[in-house]
C-alpha cells in the first residue's frame, strides 16, 4: 500500500490581483498575532494563502515589503480618521477629538500597531514599517499647527508639541496592548484621564479648562 504523503493546501489560480494582495496581508497579520515578527516567513505566508513562494514574490519582494504594506494600509486608515474627526468637530473640540481618534485607531488594530511600533529587539535600527506612517504624523502636526494659529492651542513649536502629544498617546496605547497582566484601571478612564491632561496642558484654557470626557457609549 502506498504511504500517505503530506497533504498541502491546494494551489490557487493565478490572478485576482487586489484580492490576492488582501489575502497575503491578512496572512501576515495572522502569523504575527500567532508568533510575532519571528513567526512570519514568506514560506508560511505562501502556504497560508495557498500559493507558491515564487507566486508570492510576484506581489512582494520580501517579508518586510509585506509588513510595510500592512502598515501603509493601517496608516492610511488613520489619516482618513484624522480628517473625518477634524471635519466632524467644532474647532474648539478638534484637539480632544484627534487624540481620541488616535487611541481608538490603536486599539482597533492591535496587530498592525505592534508591527508598526514594536520591532524585534534584535533589530537595532528599528522597524522599516514606521516609514509609511510619516504622512499620518504630518497630518496630525499640520492640524496642531492650525489649531495653534487659530488660538485653540497654546503657542509653541508645532513639531515639538505634535511629537510630545503623539508620544504620550503611543505610550498609553503600547502599554495597554502589550502589558496585559498589569492591573490597569479601566481603559475608558485611562483614555479620558490622558486626554484631559493633554487638553489642560496644551489648550488655551490651562489648568482651569473643562474636562473632555465623552458621554458613556460614545466612541469619540
Amino acid at each position: 500500500m502506498a504511504k500517505a504523503g503530506k497533504t498541502s493546501r491546494p494551489r490557487k489560480p493565478r490572478g485576482f490581483g487586489h484580492e490576492r494582495i488582501d489575502e497575503i496581508l491578512e496572512a501576515a497579520k495572522a502569523l504575527h498575532a500567532e508568533g510575532g515578527y519571528a513567526g512570519i516567513t514568506t514560506r508560511k505566508i505562501a502556504e497560508r494563502v495557498g500559493v507558491s513562494q515564487t507566486a508570492l514574490y510576484t506581489y512582494f519582494p520580501d517579508k518586510d515589503a509585506i509588513l510595510i504594506a500592512v502598515c501603509d494600509r493601517a496608516f492610511r486608515r488613520l489619516d482618513g480618521l484624522l480628517v473625518a474627526a477634524e471635519a466632524a468637530a467644532s474647532r474648539e473640540a478638534v484637539f480632544p477629538a484627534l487624540l481620541r481618534t488616535y487611541l481608538d485607531f490603536a486599539f482597533s488594530v492591535p496587530v498592525e500597531y505592534e508591527i508598526i511600533f514594536m520591532p524585534p529587539r534584535s533589530d537595532p535600527t528599528g522597524s522599516p514599517t514606521v516609514r509609511p506612517g510619516l504622512f499620518a504624523f504630518h497630518r496630525f502636526r499640520d492640524q496642531v499647527a492650525a489649531l495653534m494659529s487659530e488660538g485653540h492651542l497654546r503657542p509653541g513649536d508645532p513639531d515639538t508639541v505634535a511629537q510630545a502629544v503623539w508620544a504620550s498617546l503611543h505610550g498609553l496605547a503600547t502599554l495597554l496592548i502589550v502589558q496585559t497582566r498589569f492591573p490597569w484601571a479601566g481603559r475608558a478612564d485611562l483614555i479620558d484621564t490622558l486626554i484631559d491632561g493633554l487638553v489642560r496642558g496644551y489648550g488655551v484654557g490651562g489648568p482651569g479648562g473643562t474636562r473632555t470626557r465623552t458621554p458613556e457609549g460614545s466612541r469619540f
